[in-house]
């Protein structure tokens, strides 16, 4: 599933312009769509090997259909949150959904383990040194990428939490 989203990418860049992307001026349905269209192939090609690692890792934790229903609405959602004024395209915001909850899942729960803590902050690091580029680049929607970040976490957490419950009470 999660190669079918990689060709509905390539398929959206090769075939539409950047109309799939949202800003102040653009129609509302343009935040359930910005995900699917790039920039240009750097792009289409960073999203889509952090989607698919990401997705591999995280299926060791959970189901794929609940890893993209959790990275997409939380993306739905973040795009209003976010920078309006700013034309936004790119899986970015669910990304770093995914990315928050592999920290999270990682650092709390028992379905996910860190093996390499070198490897782990290695990880940590490259996070935080792309926020901060997408900070200082005035072209960047930082805020959707934060707000991915946030939201990833918490719903690590959630997911954590409702996991711990529902083993309780089983017991």
């Amino acid at each position: 599933m999660e190669y079918i989203i990689i060709i509905l990418f390539i398929i959206v860049h090769i075939s539409m312009g950047n109309e799939l992307g949202y800003s102040s001026s653009s129609p509302i349905w343009t935040h359930i769509t910005y995900q699917f269209q790039h920039l240009n192939w750097i792009h289409l090609s960073l999203n889509s090997f952090a989607f698919l690692s990401l997705c591999k890792v995280l299926q060791k934790a959970l189901p794929l259909s609940l890893i993209l229903a959790y990275a997409y609405f939380a993306s739905i959602i973040i795009s209003f949150l976010s920078d309006m004024d700013l034309p936004t395209v790119g899986a970015s915001g669910m990304i770093y959904t995914m990315s928050g909850m592999f920290i999270s899942i990682s650092l709390i729960g028992a379905k996910l383990r860190i093996i390499d803590n070198k490897k782990f902050l290695l990880f940590l690091f490259g996070v935080a040194i792309a926020l901060v580029l997408s900070a200082i680049k005035p072209h960047i929607n930082f805020f959707c990428h934060l707000l991915g970040l946030i939201s990833g976490i918490i719903i690590g957490i959630v997911d954590n939490w409702l996991n711990n419950e529902k083993h309780s009470r089983h017991n």
